[in-house]
């Protein structure tokens, strides 16, 4: 199956972490036998413009070869920001994109959009145009927190409207997309992100506590509460317990986060990676005991599973997408935007893995996360999705 892929947001030079978890779904569809294929109109923000940046981006458009796809961007600014029209430009701009991809490669048996907040809105044009199925696979948690602008609601609209099938990552973010009248609970499968279990697996063994270790991984912004998961950590200190977080992520939170370590008196207790790589992700959690989201929402939450085929203990707001992950999973679940639930679970938590209580998931866990998070399970899903969507669009 031939499938063209519009994605609403993508790793680019200048911001190398943005989406890059896409590379790998699409390489494992690629790796099953179906051809892929990318286009990405690239927005960057003004504030990363300087004159290097500018001679390497000057609104050109230019053929890529990403983990064996084709792809093809248009390498440009954002310089309308929020401004009306900013969500147009870029669905004009991904419209021409698809119209030269198809030139050289021809026109899709499929298109599938990831996340309708704009790239839905391509997709939905290029369906018409070419009178080709249309899949749609929503990520975005603004749908979740309702954050939408009128132009973007516009575009999402007619994407749910033209879209032959639909995903949602998470129950959580198909119970916002039914309850807000995007599109009915009945016509949107699960499409879970999938983890490589074979890279993500437990060491052979862990240093022995205390301290016990903690790791968290997530792009330091509020919404990911690591100002209430330090609090916590200052509290379970401040009780005696021996304990160290490992902090993995960059963000614009960063500094102020550093700074409030110290204010707390923590800061030896905490170390901020920054970005780290895939494989020293993985050492960051086979040397942890225990991993933390402390998220104020998550559409699902990879490092959740990544964390969990390490034989990480798990300690989760319920956020959406972690309550979908560990169901029927061992893992500790309390309530987003509480520090003392936070602080209190977190302590109970360090206590019981000082002791070598076994917290972290069993072999019947492992299992079922196998089962459900794994890249055979994904790509036979999406494989359903994109057949779902040929099936809708030939009955009309």
């Amino acid at each position: 199956m031939h499938v063209l892929v519009l994605p609403s947001w993508f790793p680019t030079a200048l911001a190398p972490a943005k989406g890059s978890y896409f590379y790998r779904h699409l390489h494992a569809l690629q790796h099953a036998g179906h051809r892929v294929g990318v286009v990405y109109p690239e927005h960057h923000s003004l504030r990363q413009l300087s004159g290097r940046a500018l001679r390497a981006h000057f609104f050109q458009t230019r053929w890529h070869l990403e983990y064996d796809l084709p792809v093809l961007r248009r390498h440009g600014w954002n310089v309308l920001s929020q401004a009306p029209g900013s969500y147009t430009a870029l669905i004009r701009s991904a419209v021409r994109l698809g119209e030269r991809y198809a030139a050289t490669y021809g026109r899709p048996d499929v298109i599938h959009a990831l996340s309708a907040q704009w790239a839905g809105g391509a997709a939905a044009q290029l369906a018409r145009r070419w009178n080709r199925p249309m899949a749609l696979t929503e990520h975005f948690s603004g749908f979740v927190k309702d954050t939408l602008v009128s132009e973007q609601r516009r575009w999402a609209h007619a994407a749910f409207e033209q879209a032959d099938a639909v995903a949602a990552v998470s129950p959580a973010l198909r119970t916002a997309l039914h309850t807000q009248s995007w599109c009915p609970a009945a016509r949107i499968c699960l499409l879970p992100n999938p983890v490589d279990f074979s890279f993500f697996t437990p060491p052979e063994t862990r240093p022995e506590p205390p301290p016990v270790v903690w790791a968290s991984v997530g792009r330091l912004v509020p919404a990911k509460g690591t100002d209430r998961l330090l609090q916590a950590l200052a509290g379970v200190v401040d009780a005696g317990a021996k304990v160290h977080l490992h902090v993995v992520g960059n963000g614009p939170e960063r500094a102020a986060l550093c700074t409030l370590a110290k204010r707390l008196g923590v800061q030896d207790q905490v170390t901020f990676h920054g970005h780290l790589s895939r494989p020293d992700v993985r050492n960051v959690l086979q040397q942890a005991h225990g991993y933390v989201l402390a998220s104020h929402y998550e559409t699902f939450g990879i490092p959740v599973v990544e964390a969990l085929a390490c034989g990480c203990a798990v300690l989760a707001t319920r956020c959406g997408g972690p309550e979908y992950i560990l169901s029927d999973v061992q893992g500790q679940m309390v309530p987003p935007h509480s520090t003392a639930a936070l602080r209190h679970a977190l302590l109970r938590m360090t206590r019981a893995l000082q002791q070598g209580q076994p917290l972290g998931p069993t072999r019947v866990d492992r299992k079922r996360l196998h089962n459900r998070f794994s890249y055979d399970t994904f790509v036979t899903c999406t494989v359903d999705l994109y057949q779902n969507a040929k099936r809708h669009w030939a009955s009309l």
